[in-house]
């Protein structure tokens, strides 16, 4: 029986194994719920839903390479660049403006690190909308269980279509849930956002702003630059920053008699 079994787990694919290695640990987790009060059943129920994507990700590995290596792949992932830097660069504007309370002007290096930041959250965005939108399309190609082998001509969805019932629902289970965790993620970032602005506001502090300045300044006081006359003063307080934007007031040099 243990020989039956192992051949059986041989002959199955990565994907496939990550799937039946997901629903096991799922099984287990249900177990522990039942019998043992739920002990350790959260962390093994992350585990499944790991394992669950990480088949799904073997299953669009291939497709994503070999899309990205056709013209239409190249089109897309150029367009999809542009529109993620500009919402990255968007969120980072509205991080900077919303935290520190002040113009993003002074600060470019600190709106382009945060733009960086900001992309897990980006293409969480993008991949809801697009998901949603793209469902039916997105079954469709599920369908397909070998939608990244290469046929007669290079295309994206080959020849041969076979369907395989366990693999389509794991796969629809596997986007869903993917699906589910993006639109979480973009109603509830509270926790990642604060952190990104704690992150501006200290890079902007000590990075791109300075403390000797012809700017009359106090104790703590940092300065960055809007125009000739009008600058942002960042005050470090019980570790904590502050920004405000102030004119700059010069000071008064006398000359030594």
């Amino acid at each position: 029986m243990l020989t039956y079994f192992s051949r059986k787990l041989y002959k199955l694919s990565r994907e496939a194994f990550c799937y039946l290695l997901a629903f096991t640990l799922l099984l287990l987790a249900l177990f522990l719920v039942k019998v043992f009060d739920g002990l350790g059943s959260t962390a093994i129920f992350w585990l499944s839903l790991i394992a669950l994507e990480i088949g799904f990700f073997i299953y669009l590995t291939p497709i994503v390479g070999k899309l990205s290596k056709s013209n239409l792949g190249k089109v897309i992932i150029g367009l999809a660049s542009i529109i993620g830097s500009a919402f990255s660069m968007s969120f980072a504007s509205q991080i900077i403006n919303g935290y520190m309370e002040v113009t993003t002007t002074p600060f470019i290096y600190t709106q382009t690190i945060i733009s960086v930041l900001t992309l897990p959250l980006v293409l969480s965005i993008i991949f809801g909308f697009i998901g949603i939108f793209f469902l039916p399309l997105v079954m469709m190609l599920l369908m397909l269980s070998d939608i990244h082998s290469m046929g007669k001509r290079d295309t994206l969805v080959s020849e041969k279509k076979e369907v395989n019932g366990l693999l389509l629902i794991s796969r629809l289970i596997a986007f869903v849930f993917l699906l589910s965790l993006s639109w979480s993620f973009n109603n509830n970032n509270g926790w990642f956002t604060d952190s990104i602005g704690e992150i501006s506001k200290w890079y902007a502090f000590h990075f791109e702003m300075d403390k000797f300045s012809h700017c009359s300044l106090n104790e703590n006081e940092k300065v960055s630059y809007i125009n000739k006359d009008d600058v942002v003063i960042g005050v470090m307080s019980n570790k904590e920053i502050s920004f405000r934007t102030d004119t700059c007031v010069r000071k008064q040099f006398m000359d030594s008699i």
